[in-house]
């Protein structure tokens, strides 16, 4: 989630350090650490290109638009991105995003999830759900 927000809010770079008094010694810890801070370089390579691309021209709406999520919409090789955060530690998110109108899509992919969806035939619309601190990329098909 915090990489993410990193992302949001324009970071250009990003540094790890794992340190917990109590785990000292413990590789279990740190092995796990270390293994999801290799996942999070792993999709910052991926999205690299897409993140130091200009932000999209469009705004994206999103409702209801006083959850607290935290936004940034990218243009890259064709496509719209949209990163999308929810910071809340206990608060899940259920909400539509919508391009503005005239602004048309095929299909959302939700990446690193193994999933996607076509939009709404009448609202050209899609919705979606967000755990406490989850992450949403999507990549958005024109």
């Amino acid at each position: 989630c915090m990489m993410y927000l990193a992302f949001v809010h324009e970071a250009t770079g990003l540094g790890w350090w794992i340190h917990h008094p109590g785990y000292v010694g413990h590789g279990g810890y740190f092995k796990k650490m270390k293994e999801e801070i290799m996942n999070c370089v792993s999709q910052a390579r991926h999205l690299a290109p897409m993140l130091l691309a200009p932000d999209a021209p469009v705004k994206v709406a999103v409702e209801p638009n006083d959850l607290g999520l935290h936004l940034r919409a990218k243009e890259y090789d064709g496509r719209t991105y949209i990163i999308a955060v929810n910071p809340h530690e206990e608060l899940p998110v259920s909400c539509r995003f919508a391009l503005p109108e005239g602004k048309s899509f095929k299909k959302v992919d939700v990446l690193f999830e193994d999933r996607s969806f076509r939009p709404g035939k009448k609202t050209g619309s899609f919705g979606d759900l967000f755990a406490p601190r989850a992450v949403h990329v999507y990549r958005i098909e024109k």
